[in-house]
């Protein structure tokens, strides 16, 4: 076990600045030492990075507790970064932002579109590992908290035996019709027969009954802990992928012959759902019958696909009844038709290595 290894936290903001705000407050309590954080705004529409920037320039806000930056009191000393200047300054390994660690509280990166979930972590992950690097990458969504031990957990259980690659936390509800003790996930199975993610524990009151360490098929994407070491060897989040980022890569580490790791007393709160927006249309029909096309491509095998497809076409075929009812069109169906010709030819495309089109599915 290392002593005290580096962690760098990842948090990607797209329009939900009060939401990232509040999940930085709950980190601004965090125990754990020796850690950075960065935020991503992925091309935010709604002054976000303004809003931040200013959020950390309140003077009045105590210093966050692993801050290195002397003094109890003063604004949050940020580093701030464009994308381009984010991936030159990577390329060139800057010595000088890993020097710089004692100056600064928050890394601001600023993307000047929405790259989605992926490769707007991609960004900062290539970033950090090219000028600190550190041990750890911890993703985290902005429409969490976190209790003040839970980095702390997260750590122990990953450093418990050398092939952890990845650990996550217990995720609760933000808020269940009012009950913050409501389990979303303690760890996720994977069964491989019908292509369905699972998260272990879902709903569920919590009564101490899935309070065991113990080794999962993939941990939730909201807090993700992974060593340096396994993505050097995986690589980084595939971004074709869209809702199936964390299963992949978990899925690829175990592969790999890393073990996923969940940790029950490291603890945060998730607004499930809140960092996606908008209602269920033909973009994310799109996306996601894109995205688990390739997935089943890596994963699986041609004799799993016996039960997997046709679990997979029902799937598909209620979305487009839920979104031919909605949008109450003649042309509805034939449109979801035509958009999922298109993501079948976009995968055909991507498994080829060949360029996607870039698709506008307001002129449909």
């Amino acid at each position: 076990m290392r002593p005290n290894p580096r962690v760098s936290v990842i948090t990607l903001n797209w329009n939900k600045w009060e939401d990232t705000i509040e999940c930085l407050e709950s980190l601004c309590d965090v125990a754990y030492q020796n850690c950075d954080v960065v935020v991503v705004d992925n091309g935010s529409e709604d002054g976000s990075f303004e809003k931040l920037k200013e959020y950390c320039a309140d003077k009045t806000r105590a210093r966050p507790r692993y801050s290195t930056v002397s003094g109890d009191k003063g604004q949050i000393k940020i580093t701030q970064f464009t994308r381009p200047q984010a991936d030159s300054a990577a390329d060139r390994n800057l010595g000088e932002y890993r020097e710089a660690g004692h100056s600064r509280d928050i890394t601001l990166i600023e993307n000047e579109r929405n790259y989605g979930f992926a490769e707007g972590n991609n960004i900062a992950i290539r970033f950090l590992l090219r000028s600190l690097p550190p041990d750890y990458i911890l993703l985290l969504n902005n429409d969490t908290t976190v209790e003040s031990g839970f980095l702390t957990e997260l750590v122990a259980a990953a450093e418990s035996d050398d092939i952890v690659g990845i650990a996550g936390a217990k995720t609760y509800y933000y808020d269940f019709n009012g009950s913050r003790n409501v389990i979303n996930s303690a760890g996720g199975r994977f069964n491989v027969w019908v292509g369905k993610p699972t998260h272990v524990g879902i709903k569920k009151i919590d009564h101490g009954q899935y309070d065991k360490a113990r080794e999962v098929d993939y941990v939730e994407g909201s807090c993700l802990l992974i060593k340096r070491e396994t993505i050097e060897d995986i690589g980084l989040l595939n971004p074709y992928l869209f809702g199936w980022e964390d299963v992949d890569w978990c899925l690829k580490a175990r592969d790999h012959g890393w073990r996923c790791v969940y940790a029950p007393k490291a603890k945060i709160w998730h607004k499930v759902g809140a960092s996606l927006g908008g209602k269920f249309g033909y973009t994310h029909l799109y996306y996601l019958t894109r995205s688990s096309l390739i997935f089943i491509h890596q994963h699986t095998r041609w004799y799993h696909r016996i039960t997997l497809m046709p679990i997979w076409l029902a799937t598909v075929i209620r979305r487009v009844v839920s979104i031919s009812y909605n949008e109450k069109t003649p042309r509805s169906l034939l449109t979801c038709c035509q958009v999922i010709w298109n993501a079948y030819s976009d995968v055909q495309a991507i498994l080829k290595n060949r360029p996607v089109a870039t698709r506008d599915f307001q002129s449909f």
